[in-house]
């Protein structure tokens, strides 16, 4: 399931984490995120949540625009900036979980 800026900013003000994104005037009415990147996590130990996709100890996880794009492996990086991600666990966050 893609997470929204809204939906992110959300998250790190429930984290405590938002002060760096906090630079909004009071006419905003919300934070202003910074430019969202279009990335792809190599390589991650991919905890998917998806039956039809599964757990993928070698995975990678592309990101347009905000939103996850492609979940798999070995996936094209076109337009891409790619994160080595080997070592790491990729998981979906919790949103409103209370």
């Amino acid at each position: 399931m893609p997470v929204t800026r809204r939906d992110f900013g959300q998250m790190l003000a429930a984290a405590g984490l938002a002060a760096p994104f906090t630079h909004l005037s009071a006419q905003q009415g919300q934070a202003m995120l910074p430019n969202q990147r279009n990335l792809l996590l190599r390589n991650a130990y991919v905890l998917s949540m998806d039956a039809s996709i599964g757990d993928l100890p070698r995975g990678d996880v592309a990101i347009r625009d905000g939103r996850i794009d492609a979940v798999g492996q070995d996936l094209a990086a076109d337009g891409l900036d790619v994160i080595d991600a080997a070592d790491m666990i990729a998981l979906p966050g919790f949103v409103e979980t209370h």
